[in-house]
Protein backbone atom coordinates (compact mmCIF):
# COMPACT_ATOMS: atom_id res chain seq x y z
CA UNK A 1 0.00 0.00 0.00
CA UNK A 2 1.28 3.65 -1.04
CA UNK A 3 0.81 6.55 1.09
CA UNK A 4 -0.67 9.37 -0.59
CA UNK A 5 1.21 12.37 -1.65
CA UNK A 6 1.39 15.40 1.11
CA UNK A 7 -1.62 17.13 0.84
CA UNK A 8 -1.84 21.10 -0.37
CA UNK A 9 -3.57 22.10 3.22
CA UNK A 10 -0.03 21.34 5.22
CA UNK A 11 2.17 23.15 2.95
CA UNK A 12 -0.12 26.16 3.11
CA UNK A 13 0.23 25.65 6.86
CA UNK A 14 3.68 25.35 6.65
CA UNK A 15 4.19 28.62 4.44
CA UNK A 16 2.07 30.94 6.54
CA UNK A 17 4.04 29.52 9.73
CA UNK A 18 7.32 30.60 8.19
CA UNK A 19 5.90 33.92 6.86
CA UNK A 20 4.29 34.60 10.85
CA UNK A 21 7.80 34.17 11.55
CA UNK A 22 9.78 36.52 9.75
CA UNK A 23 7.78 39.06 9.95
CA UNK A 24 7.78 39.20 13.68
CA UNK A 25 11.01 41.92 13.63
CA UNK A 26 13.97 38.71 12.42
CA UNK A 27 15.33 38.92 8.72
CA UNK A 28 15.06 35.86 6.82
CA UNK A 29 18.16 34.47 5.73
CA UNK A 30 19.03 33.30 2.14
CA UNK A 31 20.56 30.42 1.44
CA UNK A 32 21.39 28.18 -2.24
CA UNK A 33 20.50 24.47 -1.77
CA UNK A 34 21.69 21.68 -3.60
CA UNK A 35 18.86 19.60 -5.21
CA UNK A 36 16.97 17.28 -2.56
CA UNK A 37 13.91 15.27 -2.64
CA UNK A 38 10.88 16.39 -0.95
CA UNK A 39 8.02 13.98 0.73
CA UNK A 40 7.55 11.26 2.80
CA UNK A 41 10.50 9.71 1.78
CA UNK A 42 12.68 12.75 1.39
CA UNK A 43 15.23 13.64 4.14
CA UNK A 44 14.49 17.27 3.86
CA UNK A 45 10.62 16.90 4.87
CA UNK A 46 10.63 18.63 8.32
CA UNK A 47 7.32 20.03 9.58
CA UNK A 48 8.89 22.86 11.82
CA UNK A 49 9.08 26.00 9.65
CA UNK A 50 12.54 26.49 11.53
CA UNK A 51 14.20 23.75 9.83
CA UNK A 52 13.13 25.51 6.72
CA UNK A 53 14.13 28.62 7.17
CA UNK A 54 17.47 30.18 9.04
CA UNK A 55 16.85 33.62 10.72
CA UNK A 56 18.88 35.76 11.61
CA UNK A 57 18.87 38.29 14.51
CA UNK A 58 20.36 41.38 12.97
CA UNK A 59 20.03 43.14 9.08
CA UNK A 60 23.59 43.08 7.43
CA UNK A 61 25.13 46.51 6.85
CA UNK A 62 25.22 48.24 3.87
CA UNK A 63 27.47 47.27 0.80
CA UNK A 64 31.19 48.72 1.61
CA UNK A 65 34.46 48.49 0.13
CA UNK A 66 35.94 47.96 -3.34
CA UNK A 67 33.02 48.93 -6.17
CA UNK A 68 34.10 46.16 -8.33
CA UNK A 69 33.34 43.65 -5.61
CA UNK A 70 29.48 44.83 -6.08
CA UNK A 71 28.75 42.19 -8.54
CA UNK A 72 29.27 39.47 -6.03
CA UNK A 73 25.96 40.33 -4.47
CA UNK A 74 22.63 38.57 -4.93
CA UNK A 75 25.45 35.44 -4.87
CA UNK A 76 25.57 32.77 -3.59
CA UNK A 77 28.73 29.86 -3.04
CA UNK A 78 29.23 26.63 -1.26
CA UNK A 79 31.68 24.60 0.50
CA UNK A 80 31.06 20.94 1.65
CA UNK A 81 32.77 18.58 3.72
CA UNK A 82 31.73 15.65 4.91
CA UNK A 83 29.94 16.26 7.84
CA UNK A 84 28.47 20.07 6.98
CA UNK A 85 27.78 22.61 3.83
CA UNK A 86 28.32 26.00 4.23
CA UNK A 87 27.17 28.60 2.20
CA UNK A 88 28.51 31.96 1.98
CA UNK A 89 26.40 34.62 0.38
CA UNK A 90 28.67 37.85 0.39
CA UNK A 91 27.85 41.34 1.87
CA UNK A 92 24.91 39.22 3.35
CA UNK A 93 25.83 36.17 5.75
CA UNK A 94 26.97 32.41 5.90
CA UNK A 95 25.54 29.87 6.91
CA UNK A 96 26.44 26.29 8.24
CA UNK A 97 23.38 23.11 7.74
CA UNK A 98 24.53 19.58 9.06
CA UNK A 99 24.29 17.04 6.80
CA UNK A 100 22.79 14.51 8.61
CA UNK A 101 20.02 12.06 9.08
CA UNK A 102 19.18 12.53 12.58
CA UNK A 103 15.79 14.64 12.81
CA UNK A 104 17.73 17.28 15.46
CA UNK A 105 20.50 18.05 12.57
CA UNK A 106 22.20 21.74 13.22
CA UNK A 107 21.21 24.64 10.84
CA UNK A 108 22.35 28.00 11.64
CA UNK A 109 23.57 31.53 10.91
CA UNK A 110 27.31 31.78 11.44
CA UNK A 111 27.46 35.56 10.74
CA UNK A 112 25.98 38.67 8.87
CA UNK A 113 28.23 40.95 6.86
CA UNK A 114 29.68 43.83 9.50
CA UNK A 115 32.26 45.51 7.72
CA UNK A 116 36.38 45.01 7.07
CA UNK A 117 39.35 44.22 9.23
CA UNK A 118 41.71 46.38 7.44
CA UNK A 119 45.65 45.73 7.61
CA UNK A 120 48.44 48.36 6.41
CA UNK A 121 46.25 49.99 4.36
CA UNK A 122 44.37 46.81 2.71
CA UNK A 123 41.19 45.31 3.34
CA UNK A 124 42.34 42.23 4.65
CA UNK A 125 39.16 40.03 5.44
CA UNK A 126 35.16 40.48 5.19
CA UNK A 127 33.46 39.89 8.92
CA UNK A 128 30.32 38.51 9.57
CA UNK A 129 29.50 38.47 12.87
CA UNK A 130 25.88 38.70 15.18
CA UNK A 131 25.11 34.85 14.44
CA UNK A 132 23.80 32.47 16.33
CA UNK A 133 24.03 32.48 20.16
CA UNK A 134 27.14 30.00 21.52
CA UNK A 135 26.89 30.53 24.97
CA UNK A 136 27.49 33.71 26.55
CA UNK A 137 28.62 35.06 22.85
CA UNK A 138 27.66 34.66 19.20
CA UNK A 139 29.04 33.39 15.83
CA UNK A 140 31.43 35.13 13.87
CA UNK A 141 33.59 34.77 10.58
CA UNK A 142 36.64 36.44 8.75
CA UNK A 143 36.43 35.59 5.39
CA UNK A 144 39.82 36.21 3.59
CA UNK A 145 39.70 37.22 0.34
CA UNK A 146 42.30 35.55 -2.55
CA UNK A 147 43.15 35.40 -6.44
CA UNK A 148 40.79 32.49 -8.07
CA UNK A 149 40.12 32.01 -11.93
CA UNK A 150 36.98 32.00 -10.56
CA UNK A 151 34.77 32.62 -7.39
CA UNK A 152 34.41 30.32 -5.33
CA UNK A 153 34.36 29.48 -1.37
CA UNK A 154 37.63 27.54 -0.94
CA UNK A 155 37.29 26.23 2.95
CA UNK A 156 35.95 27.26 6.57
CA UNK A 157 37.77 26.25 9.86
CA UNK A 158 36.86 26.70 13.37
CA UNK A 159 40.20 27.97 15.19
CA UNK A 160 38.55 28.61 17.99
CA UNK A 161 35.05 27.92 19.62
CA UNK A 162 32.08 29.23 17.85
CA UNK A 163 34.94 31.78 15.62
CA UNK A 164 35.23 30.77 12.46
CA UNK A 165 37.66 31.04 9.28
CA UNK A 166 37.06 31.06 5.78
CA UNK A 167 38.62 31.61 2.49
CA UNK A 168 36.98 33.20 -0.88
CA UNK A 169 38.99 33.40 -4.41
CA UNK A 170 37.61 35.50 -6.82
CA UNK A 171 39.32 36.78 -10.64
CA UNK A 172 37.81 40.33 -8.70
CA UNK A 173 41.17 40.80 -6.06
CA UNK A 174 43.93 39.26 -8.54
CA UNK A 175 45.03 43.04 -9.13
CA UNK A 176 47.68 44.79 -7.30
CA UNK A 177 45.43 47.66 -5.93
CA UNK A 178 42.21 45.89 -6.00
CA UNK A 179 42.31 46.02 -2.02
CA UNK A 180 43.45 49.32 -1.56
CA UNK A 181 41.83 51.28 0.89
CA UNK A 182 43.42 54.32 -0.37
CA UNK A 183 41.92 55.03 -3.81
CA UNK A 184 38.52 53.93 -2.13
CA UNK A 185 38.25 57.13 0.23
CA UNK A 186 36.49 60.55 -1.03
CA UNK A 187 39.23 63.48 -1.39
CA UNK A 188 38.48 64.36 2.20
CA UNK A 189 39.45 61.53 3.63
CA UNK A 190 42.13 61.16 1.57
CA UNK A 191 43.48 64.26 2.98
CA UNK A 192 42.90 63.91 6.07
CA UNK A 193 45.06 59.93 6.07
CA UNK A 194 48.01 62.47 4.46
CA UNK A 195 47.81 64.78 7.33
CA UNK A 196 47.80 61.72 9.65
CA UNK A 197 50.76 60.13 8.00
CA UNK A 198 52.36 63.77 8.42
CA UNK A 199 51.82 64.17 12.06
CA UNK A 200 53.05 60.35 12.71
CA UNK A 201 55.84 60.85 10.74
CA UNK A 202 57.06 64.08 12.48
CA UNK A 203 56.54 61.99 16.07
CA UNK A 204 53.45 64.29 16.43
CA UNK A 205 50.96 60.75 16.64
CA UNK A 206 52.07 57.75 19.04
CA UNK A 207 51.93 54.17 17.24
CA UNK A 208 48.51 53.92 19.42
CA UNK A 209 47.17 57.74 18.11
CA UNK A 210 48.47 56.77 14.66
CA UNK A 211 45.84 53.95 14.28
CA UNK A 212 43.09 55.49 16.38
CA UNK A 213 43.18 57.82 13.59
CA UNK A 214 43.10 55.53 10.75
CA UNK A 215 39.95 54.09 12.47
CA UNK A 216 38.08 57.05 12.56
CA UNK A 217 39.04 57.70 8.97
CA UNK A 218 37.96 54.02 8.03
CA UNK A 219 34.55 53.71 10.38
CA UNK A 220 33.76 57.53 8.56
CA UNK A 221 34.17 55.81 5.33
CA UNK A 222 31.97 53.19 6.20
CA UNK A 223 34.52 50.44 6.38
CA UNK A 224 34.51 49.60 9.85
CA UNK A 225 31.49 49.04 11.83
CA UNK A 226 32.23 50.60 15.35
CA UNK A 227 32.41 47.56 18.30
CA UNK A 228 29.64 48.27 20.90
CA UNK A 229 31.74 47.98 23.59
CA UNK A 230 34.27 50.66 21.82
CA UNK A 231 31.42 53.09 20.96
CA UNK A 232 33.30 56.63 22.46
CA UNK A 233 37.13 57.56 22.02
CA UNK A 234 37.34 59.11 25.47
CA UNK A 235 37.99 57.34 28.33
CA UNK A 236 36.64 57.87 31.44
CA UNK A 237 38.79 60.30 34.32
CA UNK A 238 39.86 58.21 37.31
CA UNK A 239 37.94 59.80 40.68
CA UNK A 240 40.78 61.88 41.80
CA UNK A 241 38.85 64.90 42.40
CA UNK A 242 38.44 66.32 38.75
CA UNK A 243 41.97 67.84 39.37
CA UNK A 244 45.39 66.52 38.04
CA UNK A 245 49.06 67.35 38.91
CA UNK A 246 49.14 70.59 37.55
CA UNK A 247 45.75 72.28 38.96
CA UNK A 248 44.20 71.95 35.89
CA UNK A 249 41.19 69.98 34.94
CA UNK A 250 42.08 66.75 32.82
CA UNK A 251 41.26 67.54 29.28
CA UNK A 252 40.00 65.09 26.68
CA UNK A 253 41.82 64.29 24.15
CA UNK A 254 39.28 63.80 21.49
CA UNK A 255 41.31 65.58 18.75
CA UNK A 256 44.72 66.60 16.66
CA UNK A 257 43.79 70.24 17.64
CA UNK A 258 43.35 69.48 21.05
CA UNK A 259 46.56 67.14 21.14
CA UNK A 260 48.25 70.23 19.83
CA UNK A 261 46.91 72.90 22.08
CA UNK A 262 47.47 70.54 25.12
CA UNK A 263 51.21 69.91 23.87
CA UNK A 264 51.99 73.16 23.43
CA UNK A 265 51.14 74.10 27.07
CA UNK A 266 52.85 71.35 28.41
CA UNK A 267 56.02 72.67 26.43
CA UNK A 268 55.74 76.23 27.82
CA UNK A 269 55.06 74.86 31.81
CA UNK A 270 58.24 72.87 31.28
CA UNK A 271 60.47 76.14 29.79
CA UNK A 272 59.16 78.10 32.87
CA UNK A 273 60.07 75.23 35.19
CA UNK A 274 63.63 74.87 33.75
CA UNK A 275 64.19 78.57 33.85
CA UNK A 276 63.33 78.57 37.76
CA UNK A 277 65.12 75.88 38.55
CA UNK A 278 68.18 77.51 36.14
CA UNK A 279 67.43 80.96 38.70
CA UNK A 280 67.33 79.01 41.64
CA UNK A 281 70.52 77.19 41.08
CA UNK A 282 72.30 80.56 40.45
CA UNK A 283 71.02 81.89 43.39
CA UNK A 284 73.12 79.04 45.76
CA UNK A 285 75.67 79.16 44.24
CA UNK A 286 75.86 82.81 44.67
CA UNK A 287 75.34 82.09 48.53
CA UNK A 288 77.69 79.69 48.70
CA UNK A 289 80.86 81.55 47.39
CA UNK A 290 82.38 83.94 50.36
CA UNK A 291 83.02 87.15 50.16
CA UNK A 292 86.43 88.38 48.66
CA UNK A 293 88.98 88.65 51.53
Amino acid sequence: MFLKPVPPLLCTTVILAVLQLTSAGNVAVRIVRETAPYGIFGSNFQLNPRDQVLVAESKPEKFAGPSHLKRLLGKCFNFSTSDYRYTLCPFQNITQVEDSYRWNAYKGVLGVWQGWRITNGTFASMIYAEGDSCGASKRSVQVTLTCGNHSSLLNVSEPERCKYAAAFATPLVCSDDALLVYPRLNATLRQRWNDVESQRFNDELTQKGYEKELNNIFQEAGFLKLPKEESTIAKPQAASGGINDTGRAPTRLTDIAVCNAEYEQLRAEVASLRMSLEMYQRSSTSLSTPPPS
